[in-house]
């Protein structure tokens, strides 16, 4: 199928978006409001990203009327988009005053105890406003127990856009993530690489490390695939040899893998989790920070005989406020009492798809593998084996984009490139369209 065959039957499905596109570019840089949301569309082709207007449970509608199977939406979604529970929580908090009436509510009290309850390694909870602040809030935290200045991060893994950790996200890994970050700003961030135990040991015995910071299973990127369970093990034997804090990520997959996230999918505990995404309930505002006692207690400006900076400080004008924590303690409450029914269907459907979709691979000798974990699966256009992220750059980047919008125009989306998150509410009939929509793809 060529490609400008689909982009043309894309660009004639979408003249309203074409012309918000317009309008937005007048107004914000690239016309986003998020910059990697933007990347993969070739607008210069007249290729530009759909407009939506409205979604509901695991669909939505765009500004011109098409309807989409979403796969997407940053995987803060895994009940679905408008979740009768969730959208009854919220109507009913914004009815008794909104977000902002005093910064102390039973709600924080209700979701931190359903966090402690559900998270393996969470013995207190404190909520942010993104992903991005939770891993800035873990890092702190940690240097500040163990009076360390050096954090290590595995190469490949995202841990959202504060600075320090904002290095050899995507290759090559040498060059800068982006503009605006001085080389100073990684003094202190040593860079490990997944299954190089032996790095890892050397590492933690050459630098003197507050923590290591990783994703048990990517998330964000990664291909949605689990890092090799020896090494994890080993981070974990490590880390707890040199009085190094591990901390996992799981911005995307807690609460999604299972009820208590990847490190319960695993069977590893972290001394500290960073959470996201679902942990309001996918409204916005979402963000946390969760694990032993002995080092959120460092965040604890009430310590005696400790100066300020002796401490942690975390703060944010939204953290922990009443709308995000209604709608996130809906949200938990629901996953929590299906006792791990709702996470065992997505990760069911994924294992559906992964496997429907490499057997039609194998049978028609196409150059293409699904990987994944879970609900979170990719395809990926290369005859290397694929074993963890660093794999994925042998991908054909091209033809990966050719299926993606070819899939779009059939209804099924994703961003350009990226992983599918399958949620709670997608039904097998859904993964059956997906299959038989990539079948007419390569036989078309």
């Amino acid at each position: 199928m060529k490609l400008e065959e689909i982009e043309r039957a894309y660009i004639e499905s979408i003249p309203k978006s074409i012309e918000f596109y317009k309008q937005s570019s007048k107004v914000t840089p690239a016309g986003v409001h998020h910059g990697g949301m933007i990347g993969p569309w070739p607008i210069d082709r007249g290729v530009i990203p759909p407009f939506m207007r409205e979604a509901k449970g695991q669909y939505m509608w765009d500004v011109d009327g098409n309807k989409y199977c979403d796969y997407y939406n940053h995987g803060a979604l895994f009940l679905g988009h408008a979740h009768p529970v969730v959208v009854k929580a919220v109507q009913e908090q914004m009815a008794l005053g909104g977000a902002m009436m005093g910064d102390h509510n039973e709600f924080q009290i209700m979701h931190s105890n359903k966090v402690t309850s559900m998270v393996p390694c969470a013995e207190e909870v404190r909520f942010c406003n993104s992903g991005t602040e939770g891993t800035m809030y873990a890092i702190r935290l940690a240097r500040t127990y163990t009076k360390r200045k050096k954090v290590a991060k595995v190469a490949g893994h995202f841990h959202g856009a504060n600075d320090q950790l904002y290095v050899a996200v995507s290759p090559p890994f040498d060059k800068p993530q982006t503009g605006g970050v001085p080389g100073e700003c990684f003094t202190n961030t040593v860079v490990l690489y997944e299954g190089d135990v032996e790095g890892l040991e050397k590492a933690a015995k050459q630098n003197d490390l507050a923590a290591i910071i990783c994703c048990f299973v990517h998330g964000s990127g990664g291909g949605g695939i689990q890092m090799d369970i020896e090494y994890i093990k080993a981070l974990r034997e490590v880390t707890e040899e040199n009085g190094i804090v591990l901390i996992n990520d799981e911005v995307i997959t807690g609460f999604r893998l299972a009820p208590g996230g990847a490190q319960e999918y695993v069977g590893l505990t972290p001394d500290l989790a960073v959470l996201g995404k679902m942990v309001s309930g996918g409204i916005g505002s979402a963000g946390g920070f969760c694990g032993k006692s002995e080092i959120m207690e460092m965040a604890n400006p009430k310590i005696p005989g400790y100066e300020r900076w002796e401490r942690a400080t975390t703060a944010g004008t939204f953290s922990g406020n009443s709308l995000s924590m209604a709608a996130g303690y809906a949200a938990l409450d629901l996953i929590d009492k299906a006792e791990g029914s709702l996470n065992r269907h997505a990760n069911q459907l994924g294992e559906k798809a992964k496997k429907e979709l490499n057997q039609f691979f194998e049978e028609e000798k196409i150059k293409a593998q699904a990987v994944g974990t879970g609900s979170m699966i990719s395809v990926y256009f290369t005859e290397k084996p694929i074993k963890s992220c660093y794999d994925l750059e042998a991908t054909d980047k091209k033809a990966l984009y050719r299926y993606h919008l070819w899939l779009v125009t059939q209804g099924v989306y994703t961003l350009l490139g990226k992983n599918f998150y399958i949620s709670a509410v997608h039904t097998e009939e859904d993964i059956d369209y997906l299959v038989e929509k990539t079948r007419e793809y390569f036989k078309g």
